[in-house]
């Protein structure tokens, strides 16, 4: 259920861009969890009232600081598939490594020994 009618969700803009918004849109528990705290510090200062140009500047400074602050890193490093991947990668070349290490002894050791003075 919408908690807000659309006519007072137009009224509601904060001055945000489409890119600002879709930056945060997958850390909204993070946004939610900054404005709150902040409005909750500002309630407590003594502030009588909250005005909008108040909370726009609010919600304007902790979408900014969501977007620059790097995402917290996963529970299980391995459940990222960047570094899941770049483990692949590496488990791979080292693989790799290995086995050309394997052919090239192989092939010293099959090669006749020539004498430097012959």
């Amino acid at each position: 259920m919408r908690d807000t009618d659309p006519a007072t969700a137009a009224a509601l803009d904060y001055g945000l861009s489409q890119r600002a918004l879709i930056a945060v849109s997958g850390r909204t528990d993070d946004v939610t969890q900054l404005i709150t705290r902040r409005l909750v510090t500002l309630a407590r200062s003594g502030l009588q009232a909250l005005d909008e140009p108040t909370v726009r500047a609010v919600v304007r400074q902790a979408v900014r600081d969501i977007r620059t602050a790097p995402p917290p890193p996963p529970a299980d490093p391995l459940a990222d598939p960047a570094i899941a991947a770049a483990r692949r990668l590496v488990d791979g070349l080292a693989a790799n490594s290995h086995t050309i290490g394997l052919i090239k002894h192989t092939v010293e050791c099959a090669r006749p020994k020539v004498h430097p003075h012959i």
